[in-house]
């Protein structure tokens, strides 16, 4: 479904495409880095902000992932068929990424920036309830972009995601509700 348009009510589609209890794990442990936060001093808060921001990140790796058009239109033509397939640590994307032709020719674009997520979660307080832990971690989206579109889509913060991409004209493929997790042998329990 080529050129799905992206609208405003499209954020409020949260933790589409998440297994609940993998989101809720992460939840767990975001709800325990933020409890003791009070408790780090010093040197300490390095490695507190590391991992909350660890933790943040981290969730990417089971969040739903879709493709800007033109990120499709390069695979094709590279043979590499669907993104949606690959994570960013696939075999096949770290060729790419050090290929002397295509080097850095895709991104794993975070749709919400992490930044956006854990500063929402910091707004929660000191001791949120994993529900609202939850739905703003459910947030979390992945679009594989071409990195022309990355740059014109910027590192900053984005509090209208759908609108960011729009005004930046990154269009994506697949609506969110028909987008899924990387199946990939890195991500599957061992």
């Amino acid at each position: 479904m080529a050129g799905v348009e992206q609208n405003l009510e499209e954020d409020a589609v949260m933790s589409v495409g998440f297994d609940s209890e993998v989101l809720n794990a992460f939840a767990r442990t975001v709800s325990h880095i933020l409890a003791t936060r009070a408790s780090v001093s010093g040197g300490a808060i390095r490695s507190y902000e590391e991992l909350f921001q660890l933790a943040c990140r981290k969730v990417d790796e089971v969040a739903p992932v879709n493709v800007s058009e033109k990120a499709r239109d390069k695979a094709h033509e590279l043979g590499l068929g669907d993104l949606r397939t690959y994570c960013w640590f696939c075999p096949i994307m770290n060729k790419l990424r050090d290929g002397p032709k295509v080097k850095r020719l895709f991104l794993w674009e975070h749709y919400t920036p992490v930044a956006n997520i854990q500063a929402a979660l910091r707004d929660l307080g000191r001791a949120p309830d994993l529900e609202e832990i939850s739905a703003i971690l459910g947030r979390t989206k992945i679009a594989w972009v071409l990195r022309e579109e990355g740059d014109k889509l910027g590192n900053r913060s984005r509090p209208d995601p759908a609108k960011t991409y729009r005004d930046a004209g990154v269009t994506l493929v697949y609506r969110w509700e028909d987008c899924h997790p990387v199946d990939c042998r890195r991500h599957r329990p061992r």
